[in-house]
């Protein structure tokens, strides 16, 4: 496919991929060299990564930061990171089927007591 407006040009690729349901999903690419089984799985991936972003901002507190240099940045983003696989580690360890935001709600009300958590949940 070709695209123009005015004096630009801008040439894409029509990509059908179907997932598991056997639903067919469009995607349009400017990368003429992946095979579709390539470009098929790096969006399913880039969905993983979407999810665990929507994750991390629902969860913990990334719209301010404590510090103003880069280093204090980086600290505080890879402590959330940290943060959300030990509370990933934990809430697949509990016997319950709980939501990850309850967990993690939980997590911050029983933080100051010495408790087992996974016994208490």
């Amino acid at each position: 496919m070709r695209f123009t407006r005015g004096e630009l040009t801008h040439e894409a690729r029509w990509v059908e991929i179907f997932d598991e349901t056997k639903k067919p999903a469009a995607l349009l690419t400017n990368n003429f060299e992946f095979i579709v089984q390539d470009i098929s799985e790096i969006y399913r991936l880039r969905w993983a990564i979407k999810s665990l972003y929507k994750q991390l901002k629902q969860n913990f507190p990334l719209h301010f930061f404590y510090g103003d240099s880069v280093n204090a940045i980086q600290i505080q983003t890879c402590v959330v990171l940290i943060a959300n696989l030990l509370i990933t580690v934990i809430s697949r360890s509990i016997k319950r089927n709980c939501a990850f935001s309850q967990v993690v709600t939980m997590v911050r009300l029983t933080l100051i007591y010495y408790i087992d958590f996974i016994s208490f949940m």
